[in-house]
């Protein structure tokens, strides 16, 4: 029987700030998934659906989804970077739109829009006992 894997690295990407005018200096605080790291894992994990026309063509891959986290914590801007199947693009898009508000990042502090870069690794397993 074919199942999947979600994995999602613990790895998060800050890109830019739309308010930042100096390149070169840090955040106060980085923008923030409602539990952290963890909250994000769990949240991937419980929405994140295999679509069955990808299991079906043997679809696999990682998908780089960037978005945005707005000033007030809302996520906005979703694109898929590296398109590897439609099924699985529109699943990781569909799961960041339903994120619910980030805690915002903050630059001399003020909230700020940063673009972040998800990626999620779809796989499918085939072998028992793993």
């Amino acid at each position: 029987m074919i199942r999947f894997l979600l994995l999602v690295p613990a790895l998060l990407l800050s890109l830019s700030a739309a308010a930042q005018s100096d390149p070169q200096k840090a955040f106060d605080h980085a923008a923030e998934f409602p539990g952290g790291l963890q909250g994000l894992q769990d949240y991937l994990r419980i929405s994140m659906r295999y679509p069955e026309k990808a299991k079906n063509d043997k679809a696999e891959g990682r998908v780089q989804v960037r978005f945005d986290v707005n000033e007030n914590g809302s996520v906005g801007a979703i694109k898929v970077m590296n398109p590897i199947h439609p099924s699985l693009d529109s699943e990781a898009v569909r799961v960041v739109k339903g994120m619910p508000n980030w805690k915002p990042a903050t630059l001399d502090n003020k909230n700020v829009k940063v673009s972040m870069v998800l990626p999620v690794v779809f796989a499918l397993d085939d072998k028992k006992g793993k």
